[in-house]
């Protein structure tokens, strides 16, 4: 029965045993969890026009949007508009697909400038407020060595947009916009060195103005060209008050192109006026590339003193009005080109005439055309060379005139022919005043030929109040005898024609 009992025990512990095993079997293993996929984050842009800020009109204002940005760092592109802008204003953006763009406010008031950014992602956009005042009068105290553009700074075209206090060099190349009013000091000059330029361009309506700031004749001492470049160029510009004597030349003046380093100037639409000495000396070596419908006024000398060789750039429509001396002044000087067409001096159609104040010599050719006046100075004489010739056709009540600057008989010296050249054609022209002293073999005459070879044709013209001769024909000459019958003779001191022999 012991034995029984043992046995029962042992039995069902067995049996617990089997059945926690059986559970074991039975239960399910937990799962591992797996990492969730990644989320991809969304790109935003963030547009940045930058800060709203207050400018003068017509400065150049920078448009900066490298502030904005993707979050992911994505490329992305850039547009600017103006959104809103004064009424009249014609202002543009540049660079307008670009991070840094500018524009210039051309009427006062408020611009509202739109930036937008944009790629596959999309597109933000934020604005910037430009507000355009008035500006005030900028001074100039410094050469210019990099190339600069002076904008209009003050609408009212009474005030200065700048004040020039010191001599200024301009070493690049500077643009002065339509509408500006430059103002200088007393005996403060402006020059245009080599290397340098200056463009200077404004528009009928909205000249450009250089002035003194006293309004009195030669309070400053005006503009030197030593430049070269052929970018010079004045249009639609007035120079006021200039002419006070500067250390480059011997005369005061406005304007002055400087031969020795062969200066070049274009000269459009421009007034030159109330000068205290020339209006414009262009000095032997220098050109005047292209002249055309300028004023010369009220100026204390000449309008223009220069030499030969750039008479032939000078135009009919240019006008001299009230100037000390009114007319274009021709130095000492020859006319020797090279390029086979003779040079051409044109009448101008108010009238001014030349004088010649020193001996012009004829090395080629010179064609006068109709309505021109020669004034010569005292004793001054033209010399026609062997190779050159006057080529002088005037009209019946338009003709060709060489007389004294000041109306004397004898008052200058006379035209000496050494010539051979055919084209020595002389018609409806007019000489008076000649005749004050040798001109050929120790003669008085208001034309002389030298001698073997030497031609002239000349009909219905006037030969008058000559100091010798009117004319003298050189032994050998080549002088049609019907020349005292086709042409007029009048109160010369000596014999109308003489034939040496």
């Amino acid at each position: 029965m012991k034995i029984f009992r043992h046995f029962k025990w042992l039995f069902l512990a067995a049996m617990l045993v089997l059945s926690a095993c059986k559970k074991d079997d039975n239960k399910q293993a937990t799962p591992v969890a797996e990492p969730p996929d990644e989320v991809l984050e969304k790109e935003v842009l963030t547009a940045d026009a930058g800060p709203d800020h207050n400018v003068a009109m017509n400065d150049e204002v920078i448009l900066d949007g490298t502030a904005s940005k993707s979050n992911l760092g994505n490329p992305f592109k850039f547009k600017w508009t103006i959104i809103r802008k004064p009424e009249g204003s014609v202002s543009v953006i540049v660079k307008s697909d670009a991070a840094i763009a500018n524009f210039s406010p051309t009427t006062l008031g408020q611009y509202e400038i739109e930036l937008i950014i944009s790629n596959a992602s999309g597109q933000s956009a934020d604005r910037v407020i430009i507000n355009a005042g008035a500006a005030e009068t900028q001074i100039i105290d410094s050469d210019f060595t990099s190339p600069i553009s002076l904008p209009d700074l003050i609408p009212d075209s009474e005030k200065p947009d700048y004040i020039v206090t010191k001599d200024i060099s301009i070493n690049s190349d500077l643009q002065i916009n339509a509408g500006v009013v430059m103002a200088f000091e007393k005996d403060v000059r402006l020059e245009v060195n080599e290397g340098g330029s200056l463009a200077v361009l404004g528009g009928p309506n909205k000249k450009v103005v250089f002035t003194g700031v006293e309004k009195i004749k030669g309070s400053w001492k005006g503009i030197v060209f030593f430049s070269s470049s052929p970018q010079n160029l004045l249009e639609h510009v007035e120079i006021w008050y200039g002419g006070k004597k500067t250390s480059v030349s011997s005369y005061n003046a406005a304007l002055t192109l400087y031969g020795q380093t062969k200066a070049k100037l274009s000269l459009k639409n421009t007034l030159i006026a109330e000068s205290g000495g020339i209006g414009l000396p262009v000095s032997p070596g220098s050109v005047i590339k292209e002249f055309s419908n300028n004023l010369f006024s009220n100026n204390s000398g000449s309008g223009i003193y220069l030499d030969a060789p750039n008479v032939r750039y000078l135009d009919k429509a240019s006008k001299f009005i009230g100037n000390g001396r009114n007319l274009v002044e021709v130095m000492q000087s020859s006319i020797n080109n090279s390029y086979g067409s003779p040079e051409t001096w044109q009448g101008f159609d108010d009238h001014t005439p030349y004088l010649v104040s020193g001996e012009l010599t004829i090395n080629t050719g010179l064609e006068l055309k109709p309505g021109v006046v020669i004034q010569l100075a005292k004793d001054v004489t033209v010399v026609i060379n062997t190779e050159g010739y006057i080529n002088a056709k005037g009209l019946f009540g338009n003709p060709i005139v060489f007389t004294g600057y000041n109306k004397t008989p004898g008052y200058w010296n006379g035209i000496r022919v050494n010539s051979q050249i055919a084209l020595n054609e002389w018609e409806f022209v007019e000489i008076s005043y000649a005749g004050s002293g040798s001109l050929v073999s120790g003669k008085k005459a208001s034309v002389g030929l030298t001698g073997p070879g030497t031609n002239l044709f000349i009909k219905n013209s006037k030969i008058n109040n000559s100091g010798g001769y009117g004319i003298f024909v050189g032994r050998g000459s080549d002088f049609r005898d019907e020349v005292y019958n086709e042409n007029t003779f009048q109160n010369n001191a000596l014999d109308h024609v003489f034939y040496e022999k």
